[in-house]
């Protein structure tokens, strides 16, 4: 391994692997905004062999970001990790082994009171009265455009 190849910088790194790595356009735009507002700002200068695990620990734990962000920026370097080793620059990657990241908190449910669904049988063309009693009272629920029991 070349003694040099470690000391190339977060930067330099990742605009290499931006330009070479193959995917989509929306994945390369998505990866080109967290690379620049979220993660060069922060660690760019540094020269690869200087992150460590404990390094990204704090640096994810200080993000003022949404817990999918997060995730995202912690894949988006892992990706970065990986490919430095692949490439011979690094012997190990900065990625924690262990790594706790936060999780998104699952939306709250609101179901319709017995009032609610009444008005809403009154309320809807005759058409729609089976979907509407099928989900009401058998616990199916719409989500996303898709049902689920």
């Amino acid at each position: 391994m070349d003694p040099a190849a470690g000391k190339i910088t977060l930067k330099a790194f990742a605009e290499g692997w931006l330009a070479d790595h193959v995917v989509s356009a929306s994945t390369k735009a998505k990866n080109k905004s967290l690379l620049e507002a979220r993660i060069l700002s922060e660690l760019g200068s540094l020269p690869l062999e200087s992150i460590t695990p404990l390094r990204v620990r704090q640096f994810l734990a200080g993000l003022p970001l949404a817990p999918s962000s997060v995730r995202s920026v912690a894949a988006l370097l892992s990706n970065l990790s990986r490919t430095a080793v692949e490439d011979g620059r690094l012997k190990r990657g900065w990625m924690p082994a262990k790594l706790s990241l936060p999780r998104d908190s699952a939306d709250e449910r609101v179901f319709l009171t017995r009032e609610q669904i009444q008005w809403l049988v009154r309320a809807a063309p005759a058409l729609d009265l089976a979907m509407i009693h099928t989900a009401a009272w058998t616990g199916l629920r719409w989500e996303i455009g898709r049902a689920h029991v």
